[in-house]
C-alpha cells in the first residue's frame, strides 16, 4: 500500500523534498484504513498524524496545504481536471485531495 500512495503522489508531482509529503502520504493511508475519517480531518486525522511525527496539528494542516499548493503548480491543468474533475477554481483542499487519492486507490485495488 505505500508504494502505490508514494507512486500516486508522485504522479500528482508533489515533491519528495517536502514535510508536507510525509504527512500526506500517512493521510491517504489512514483514509484507507479509516474511511470513517475523512468525516472528521481537522478532530481525527491531523492530531493522528501530528501525533505519529511528533508535531503540531497546526504545522500538519499548513504542511500539507503548502504539499498540496506545490503539486497543483506543478500539473497541467488538463491533468487536474481529469483527476479531480472540473472546478472552476484550481484550489482544492486538503480534505478533497486526500480523499479522492484514497478514492482513487480504493478502485485500483478492486
Amino acid at each position: 500500500m505505500k508504494k502505490q500512495i508514494f507512486d500516486e503522489l508522485n504522479l500528482l508531482c508533489v515533491p519528495t523534498s517536502l514535510v508536507g509529503r510525509d504527512y500526506l502520504e500517512t493521510a491517504v493511508e489512514l483514509m484507507l484504513i479509516d474511511p470513517d475519517i475523512k468525516k472528521s480531518i481537522t478532530k481525527r486525522l491531523y492530531p493522528t498524524i501530528a501525533l505519529k511525527h511528533n508535531t503540531t496539528t497546526t504545522r500538519v494542516e499548513r504542511a500539507i496545504r503548502h504539499a498540496i499548493s506545490k503539486s497543483i503548480n506543478n500539473l497541467d491543468i488538463d491533468f487536474i481536471f481529469s483527476y479531480f474533475g472540473y472546478r472552476k477554481e484550481l484550489k482544492i483542499t486538503n480534505s478533497e485531495y486526500i480523499s479522492m487519492i484514497a478514492r482513487r486507490l480504493q478502485f485500483e485495488e478492486i
